[in-house]
């Protein structure tokens, strides 16, 4: 049993734990608001009203925020502090924090960046109306958008469930791969399978978020091209997503810092940690599947256009 004196540092690291955590929400909630505003900001104004005003290089960063921190990608910024969370608590991973959040923002915004270009050819090739078609949030939303991202959602819970069930987001993602659970015990070994787990979050980020995305990336992206051909096009995408994997790099070793204050001074509730982390992408996966289910809701609170 502990003593008083025992017990004060204890209670004095977890309240900082929570202050910590507190802090972080109250970050999210900022985050999420301003990243909403770029995004009302940006698909009235460039993508509808095709003003360019600002220059298109421009708004390609511009655009690289917006779709980052789009209404789509509302729960994934969360999400990913969660996952993070899980990969960073693992006690052989923890003795150099900020190396290991630099190798992982690294990965997945290498995953986001390989998506995000497969977007920008399909919209180079089949021209100005794919992106629009992609939307969830029109009167006639786009079926096949919804189907994959309830089941994007669904893939965010179960990580969620296996967290629950005390295997991490790195041994489930490594277990999809994995012929056996010898190979997947052979991976686990060193920091490759974190690294794919990460790049496949950045993946899964960009596909959760991709009617948003696609359609902030349109506009520069279309124009580039017009007015400055194969080159102006490399140059727009490369703005846009260059942005983008800056964001998502930042927030890695935002995100990793943050945790290893809160694992350092929470040792001892270390597995109340990822409990709690498992919980969050359980209700975070809940919410996207919600908001694609009840587009009028998603609509109502997130986007403060007309939608046509």
């Amino acid at each position: 049993m502990d003593t008083p004196a025992e017990s004060h540092p204890t209670a004095r690291n977890a309240i900082a734990s929570l202050f910590i955590l507190g802090v972080l929400f109250i970050i999210f909630v900022a985050i999420a608001y301003y990243g909403t505003e770029v995004y009302n900001f940006f698909i009235p104004t460039v993508i509808q009203k095709k003003d360019f005003s600002l220059g298109i290089w421009t708004l390609a960063v511009i655009g690289g925020v917006a779709g980052f921190l789009s209404p789509c990608a509302f729960g994934m910024l969360p999400y990913y502090f969660a996952f993070h969370l899980s990969a960073s608590c693992s006690p052989d991973r923890r003795g150099d924090m900020l190396s290991h959040s630099v190798r992982y923002g690294a990965a997945a915004a290498l995953g986001m960046i390989t998506f995000a270009v497969c977007l920008a050819i399909l919209i180079l090739a089949l021209g100005a109306t794919f992106a629009p078609s992609l939307r969830i949030v029109t009167p006639v939303p786009n079926v096949v958008t919804q189907i994959i991202r309830v089941v994007s959602g669904l893939l965010l819970i179960f990580l969620g469930v296996q967290q629950l069930r005390g295997r991490s987001v790195v041994q489930t993602l490594t277990g999809f791969f994995a012929k056996a659970e010898a190979k997947a015990n052979e991976l686990m070994a060193g920091d490759r399978p974190s690294l794919v787990a990460f790049y496949l979050f950045g993946l899964l980020y960009v596909i959760v978020a991709m009617p948003c995305i696609a359609n902030v990336m349109a506009g520069p992206l279309l124009a580039a091209t017009t007015l400055y051909g194969a080159k102006g096009a490399v140059l727009a995408e490369g703005l846009f997503l260059g942005t983008m994997a800056m964001l998502m790099f930042l927030a890695s070793i935002c995100f990793g810092l943050a945790n290893k204050a809160v694992i350092a001074k929470m040792e001892s509730m270390r597995e109340a940690i990822l409990k709690s982390a498992g919980i969050i992408m359980i209700l975070l996966g809940a919410i996207i599947i919600y908001l694609d289910i009840d587009t009028a809701t998603f609509r109502q609170i997130f986007f403060q256009f007309p939608i046509r």
